[in-house]
């Protein structure tokens, strides 16, 4: 950095900000958070990558030399192999016309690349740049062919050199181009010889588009209204191919060396650091610079955490972190140069949340878990993705629960991460959490619930069974034993299982024979629990959200059979443990027993059923004393009752008494469980006549939480979250003194510039002014969210837009969703799955959705969450015949790219919703028509 650069670089003062950086740097090192000036670009060019192509130089000598054994890696790929099926290898036909003659997604390993020389000179003003790679690859057998990925590229010339001849020309016969696995096929006009050394240059050429992955544009204003350009990067899980041709694998790690042309005043990061530069750092518009204190306060303590929990030292030099404006997904996980949407890092106390600041820490916390869980340590190809996101989405409570204890995560996963993974894994169209793939649009798929939430849950769940101990022992010998390398998940099995057996652990024996029930075959184990005497009978079958629906509609080769880590408890004895192996197996119990619970504190991966005299039992003790249970068992029985009524397994009448128990209920994780699962009651009974009969069943629960409701300043974040939820609920339920409060300080604020809400109590009054208001307030709020610069504070401002009742507003918000200049690309989908949240913008996103999607699919058909989530949201709550068919139909002539799986499971949800007004609606309508409210 020159001299004429330091006046653009900002510092927080103050060494106490953090207690160390990375490898004790020195005073000026430590408190770094770079920014710009009004006259710089805060990030110019971040050029990151996925683990599948940055890595320290140890990382290449390991796979040449000191590669660990693995159960998964070390074969060759066969150059001719297909893995479509055999009708589809006609289809392999390159851009020029001629045959395309590799026929694998996967590319061949006997070419592995160790070193890129990468020169990329981007143009923002014109919105291309172009690009040289010089890649030093190892030759494991002899070839006279090289497949490469590259995609949206224009190649302008390919050499080959070999290294250990002087470097002498390899002539290249021709090179062919196939779009659908995005591959180069490179011919040579001889052989290149086993065990020898060669070098690939290519020269290229590319464009700055402004979608949200790859090398893309992405723009911020300034506070005085400029409009400002970066480039940017998002590369998982395929995309670095769109800004370099590279082996964009995750088992073909290599050493990057990158050489930048940038204009002057813009400033160039990378996954390393400049030779004399080292820092944790926090990169913002300048504009945002005091929001950035708290992430780079979380960065350092995560940090320190995991190098303690983990028995493993960060492993690079230095760790930036970095907002950027348009972004596809919360953060993105490049070694050692983390991007983050501006929301998901910056911290502003007058406009983010207690809730927005424990995302922060969260995303961050699950950002630092991959510097270890992905980057040092790698999947060995896309199936096994769940490795890095499931440990991750794991980890990530461990991590923010050292920033704040209050936030009470272990509580919190439950109702983040382990129900809503049950509820997506108990449809027929869900999926092993290790799943073959064939496509990048598959990869992008397996970007969902199940390899991040049922990872995490299977994690949870194993830690339990093998006890903290004994379990990060062995998670720091898989770190140690595979770092700067790849592994599968059977390498993690197998390191598990040596660890228990180091421990001296005669009751946790064979990981590997446990856990491929899990990760091998899609769903989860219902076990049912019938009690005669003393005499418990446990039987496991799988859940089925449509119990008709057959597992033989996918068939695995365990046929639905699990070894689970059951535990439960009685009013005699907590945490009654043991392996449950067999499909129905007897216990005894004490003949004091009387109420049983099993799954204890809802560490398990299944769901329990009790004969309806247990039932019985359980819902006399909640109203006697609901506090028996923990908090955790109590979310786990509302849930699992409500769940169990859906798919018909258990009647309706049971769930609907045990939460009358509620009214006494004071904890935020068993209203929030409760609220989730009367929502699906509140969607097919909203236009009944019955409706009626609900809110008033909703509004007894909630009658004394309303009444003790504080609307000033509340300290512990649960509360908080729980005041929002009784609050936002009561409002729906047009609870009067609720909305008149809300009203009157939504008015007092529009009316008066020098009003401050209460940050806490922002997207409740909004929402109620829009909720209860006319046009002149929606236009008002509208004004403040174009304004605003502060996402969190716009999202609060998106929240209340969408809650009017007008159709004309919701159309307006929906057009303005495609219109750059009001709403960022990124938030798209989030407006319009916003708007399909209420009963009167359902059908009008689902409409707009028809009407516009081609325009959606090429923006979003390429990243791994946006389509899927597009799909879900605007099409999963209907249930009619004609909503059936309607989207069937639409979906069954469209390209819908990553967006496959997403169509089969909202057509699944669709008919389950169908089903459920036709077989129980009159039992839930006859109910509440008994019931006093």
């Amino acid at each position: 950095m020159s001299d004429n650069d330091i006046e653009d670089v900002s510092f927080l003062p103050g060494e106490n900000l953090h207690r160390r950086a990375v490898y004790e740097p020195n005073i000026l090192q430590k408190i770094a958070i770079l920014a710009c000036t009004r006259t710089r670009v805060a990030v110019c060019l971040a050029a990151v990558t996925v683990v599948v192509v940055i890595i320290s130089l140890s990382a290449a000598l390991a796979r040449s030399h000191s590669k660990p054994d693995s159960k998964c890696s070390g074969q060759l790929v066969e150059p001719l192999t297909t893995t479509l099926p055999p009708s589809n290898t006609s289809s392999f036909t390159a851009t020029n016309g001629e045959p395309f003659p590799y026929h694998n997604i996967r590319l061949p390993l006997f070419i592995m690349p160790t070193h890129y020389k990468l020169h990329i000179h981007p143009n923002i003003s014109d919105s291309d740049f172009s690009g040289r790679i010089i890649v030093s690859c190892n030759v494991l057998r002899d070839s006279d062919f090289i497949v490469i990925h590259a995609k949206e590229l224009t190649i302008v010339e390919t050499k080959v050199h070999d290294e250990g001849d002087a470097n002498r020309n390899i002539a290249v016969e021709k090179w062919l181009e196939y779009t659908e696995n995005e591959q180069i096929y490179i011919k040579l006009m001889e052989h290149v010889k086993k065990e020898s050394k060669i070098t690939l240059e290519m020269s290229y050429r590319g464009e700055l588009k402004s979608q949200l992955h790859g090398f893309y544009r992405s723009t911020y204003t300034t506070l005085s209204g400029e409009r400002k350009f970066i480039a940017t990067t998002h590369f998982e899980p395929t995309h670095a191919r769109e800004a370099f041709p590279c082996f964009d694998e995750p088992a073909m790690k290599a050493t990057f060396q990158l050489t930048m042309v940038r204009e002057p005043g813009y400033l160039s990061l990378f996954n390393m650091p400049l030779i004399s530069s080292s820092k944790v750092r926090v990169f913002t518009p300048p504009a945002f610079i005091e929001s950035a204190t708290f992430a780079l306060e979380v960065a350092v303590q995560v940090i320190d955490h995991y190098e303690q929990y983990f028995g493993v030292h960060y492993p690079l030099p230095k760790q930036d972190l970095i907002a950027i404006p348009d972004f596809e997904a919360g953060a993105m996980e490049n070694w050692g140069l983390i991007t983050y949407r501006m929301s998901d890092i910056l911290y502003n106390h007058s406009a983010s949340s207690a809730s927005n600041k424990q995302r922060i820490a969260v995303v961050i916390a699950h950002e630092l878990a991959h510097q270890w869980f992905g980057n040092l340590v790698t999947m060995e190809w896309w199936d096994d993705l769940w490795l890095n996101e499931g440990f991750a989405s794991y980890v990530e409570y461990l991590g923010s629960a050292i920033i704040n204890s209050k936030w009470k995560m272990g509580d919190q996963f439950v109702s983040e991460a382990l129900l809503p993974a049950l509820y997506l894994d108990s449809l027929a169209n869900s999926h092993p959490i290790s799943q073959p793939v064939y496509n990048p649009a598959q990869i992008n798929q397996l970007f969902d619930t199940i390899s991040y939430d049922k990872g995490a849950s299977l994690i949870w769940m194993l830690n339990e069974y093998m006890g903290e101990q004994g379990f990060k022992a062995g998670i720091s010998a898989y770190l140690r034993r595979y770092q700067y390398s790849n592994a599968c998940t059977a390498d993690l099995w197998d390191t598990l299982s040596q660890a228990v057996k180091a421990e001296g652990d005669t009751l946790v024996t064979d990981i590997s024979g446990l856990m491929k029930t899990w990760t091998e075959q899609m769903g989860y184990p219902l076990i049912t629990i019938e009690r005669r005497a003393n005499t418990l009978t446990l039987s496991q079958t799988r859940f089925l959200l449509i119990p008709e629906i057959s597992d033989s509609s996918n068939v695995t080769s365990i046929r639905s059979q699990w070894q689970i880590p059951f535990c439960y408890n009685t009013q005699q004895k907590a945490n009654n443990k043991f392996l449950m192996k067999e499909k129905s197996k007897k216990i005894l119990v004490s003949s004091g027993v009387t109420w049983i619970k099993g799954n204890c504190g809802l560490n398990g991966y299944y769901r329990v059923n009790y004969d309806i005299d247990s039932w019985q039992v359980i819902i006399s003790q909640l109203h006697l004393d609901h506090k028996v249970f923990t908090e955790r068992d109590r979310a786990g029985l509302l849930d699992d009752g409500f769940m169990l009524a859906r798919a018909g397994l258990l009647d309706y009448s049971v769930p609907l008494n045990m939460s009358l128990y509620l009214i006494k209920e004071a904890s935020y994780l068993p209203w929030n469980t409760f609220i989730d699962n009367v929502n699906y009651l509140w969607d097919r009974l909203e236009s009944q006549t019955v409706f009626t009969k609900l809110k008033g069943f909703m509004l007894r629960l909630l009658r004394n939480q309303i009444q003790e409701v504080f609307w000033g300043q509340l300290e512990e974040p649960l509360q908080i979250y729980l005041r929002s939820l009784v609050l936002g609920l009561a409002a729906r339920l047009n609870h009067s003194p609720t909305i008149n409060n809300g009203t009157q300080l939504f008015t007092a604020w529009k009316n008066n510039n020098n009003i401050v809400l209460d940050v806490d109590l922002k997207s409740t009054v909004y929402r109620i002014g829009i909720l209860n208001g006319d046009d002149s307030d929606w236009e008002f709020v509208w004004q403040k969210y174009l304004s605003e610069n502060d996402d969190n504070e716009k999202n609060k401002f998106l929240g209340a837009l969408v809650k009017t009742k007008d159709a004309r507003l919701l159309l307006r918000l929906l057009e303005s969703s495609l219109n750059k200049t009001e709403v960022r690309p990124q938030d798209t989908v989030h407006v319009i799955s916003a708007v399909a949240s209420s009963y009167t913008g359902q059908i009008l996103s689902w409409r707009f959705v028809q009407k516009n999607w081609d325009i959606l699919v090429k923006r979003y058909g390429d990243t791994s969450f946006m389509m899927a989530s597009l799909i879900q949201s605007t099409c999963s709550n209907f249930d009619s015949k004609f909503d059936y068919n309607d989207v069937q139909e639409f979906f069954s002539t469209r390209y819908v790219a990553s967006g496959e799986r997403a169509v089969q499971q909202v057509l699944e949800k669709i008919h389950s919703n169908m089903e459920w007004i036709n077989k129980y609606r009159s039992t839930v309508v006859g109910w509440l028509n008994m019931k006093k409210h």
